[in-house]
């Protein structure tokens, strides 16, 4: 006697079974994306290149970078800066720029940092790191820095070149002039800052887990037609 067809499994366990499978999933993915160690994405900071200062004045100026890696969140980013002088009131403020503006310039802010305390430096240049961020970026984006307090004083900055890490067009940098950025350049001198992104993995969309939660709710409902 032929025992009877098997039945098949109803629409709900198949919902239930396919979000605990995607669901699982997405936490595998989670959990390997959380252990992710942030690397170096972009790393302009051993070649100095001797005697070659930039003074950029009160002027916001900054770097136009392209990263490696696929890492786009930033959690570090440091800078050098040589002060002469000071009275102790001396800072610098960090942004981020995407290159949405007017030719490529710089556009939407993407971060600001607070006032970072700097200090006479003895005639050498001084890392400044700003530490514990969490700023998504893309693969192209402009650092900028600019100096405050420091009439009176000089704050220069370092000019560094190659990358040994993502690349960095060394024929412009940029520089805001009342108001409007614009490209300038050192002549033969490259025009590279000294500047170190460390980041981390892109977190996870939410597209995945609305989908979840979606065939979850599904599997609560009843079959039409069930009692």
């Amino acid at each position: 006697m032929r025992s009877a067809p098997a039945r098949p499994p109803e629409p709900t366990a198949i919902l239930r079974n396919a979000a605990l499978l995607l669901g699982s999933s997405l936490l595998l993915l989670a959990a390997s994306h959380a252990g992710a160690t942030p690397a170096v994405v972009y790393d302009n900071t051993s070649g100095l290149l001797v005697d070659n200062m930039f003074n950029p004045g009160s002027f916001e100026f900054g770097d136009q970078i392209a990263l490696a890696g696929t890492n786009r969140v930033v959690t570090q980013f440091q800078f050098a800066y040589q002060l002469s002088g000071g009275d102790g009131n001396e800072t610098a403020t960090v942004r981020f720029y995407a290159n949405d503006g007017t030719a490529g310039a710089p556009g939407t802010q993407l971060f600001q940092s607070g006032p970072v305390s700097i200090s006479n430096t003895g005639g050498v240049f001084a890392a400044a790191a700003l530490m514990n961020l969490d700023v998504a970026v893309p693969n192209s984006f402009t650092w900028s820095v600019i100096f405050g307090n420091v009439t009176g004083d000089t704050a220069l900055t370092g000019i560094f070149n190659p990358p040994s890490v993502g690349s960095s067009d060394s024929s412009f940098y940029w520089i805001k002039q009342n108001g409007v950025w614009s490209k300038a350049n050192f002549g033969s001198t490259p025009a590279n800052f000294y500047a170190r992104v460390t980041a981390d993995v892109v977190p996870e969309p939410s597209t995945g887990l609305l989908v979840v939660a979606g065939l979850l709710a599904l599997a609560r409902r009843r079959r039409p037609g069930s009692a």
